[in-house]
């Protein structure tokens, strides 16, 4: 009996038919996310804000894309506390206006301002931004931020899964945090935005937050970190840094 064998052409498009089930099949998220003012906002600019978190199963790659909808302000810094992220993947900047945002280059270390994020140490603990991953309009002019829809900038990071975890603990009250101890908050994750370009030539710094956040309201704790304390331990609580 002869074993009748398929067409070479026939199995690659079986293996690309395949290849592409796999990638379809992996996990994937998205959350989209808002920003609490730490100043005073008078032109309420927190309700024209968000920043959209994608998380890619297969890279690795935590993607943060923010957007103003604003056309009188400009998103011009970029600010991450970073307990849980790993290394910088890459920038990407919208093809709609002049937006043009650069990551810290240790050749030029004057070229990005950051990491000092305005106002962050007035939370609680202070706003520690990590150079690496901070990243800014090039020029610093409002012109060359993100102001007005379909604008937006990409910021692309390494991270394990347990990125949403670290995101949630950002979220922590000064109470919970002196409860549950500042260990586990150490592998929390905070964003913030400086916004440039106001009317009166002000500006205003953003700290992302969920919708409807209440910053004086308990929290839940993410499920992972709960079986931690418990001491049920959980692989991949403890995340690793860019060193």
């Amino acid at each position: 009996m002869m074993l009748k064998c398929k067409p070479r052409g026939q199995t690659y498009f079986l293996s690309l038919i395949l290849i592409l089930l796999i990638f379809l099949s992996a996990e994937a998220r998205a959350d989209l996310y808002y920003f609490y003012a730490l100043t005073s906002d008078p032109s309420n600019l927190a309700d024209r804000l968000s920043v959209e978190v994608t998380y890619d199963d297969i890279l690795g790659i935590t993607g943060f894309e923010f957007y103003n909808e604003s056309t009188d302000s400009a998103i011009t810094e970029i600010y991450f506390d970073d307990g849980s992220l790993e290394k910088p993947f890459g920038i990407f900047n919208s093809t709609i206006g002049l937006v043009n945002f650069v990551s810290y280059d240790p050749e030029n270390p004057g070229k990005v301002t950051p990491p000092v994020f305005p106002a962050g140490g007035t939370m609680t603990p202070p706003f520690d931004a990590s150079v690496i991953f901070s990243a800014e309009s090039d020029p610093e002019n409002p012109d060359y931020g993100i102001n007005g829809v379909g604008e937006w900038a990409r910021v692309e990071i390494y991270s394990s899964d347990a990125i949403w975890d670290a995101i949630a603990l950002g979220f922590l009250t000064e109470e919970q945090i002196a409860y549950y101890g500042e260990d586990w908050y150490d592998d929390s994750l905070r964003v913030g935005i400086h916004v440039k370009g106001l009317y009166d030539g002000d500006s205003e710094s953003f700290w992302m937050v969920p919708e409807g956040f209440d910053p004086q309201a308990v929290v839940p704790l993410p499920g992972a970190v709960l079986l931690g304390m418990l001491g049920l331990g959980v692989a991949g609580i403890k995340l690793r840094k860019y060193a």
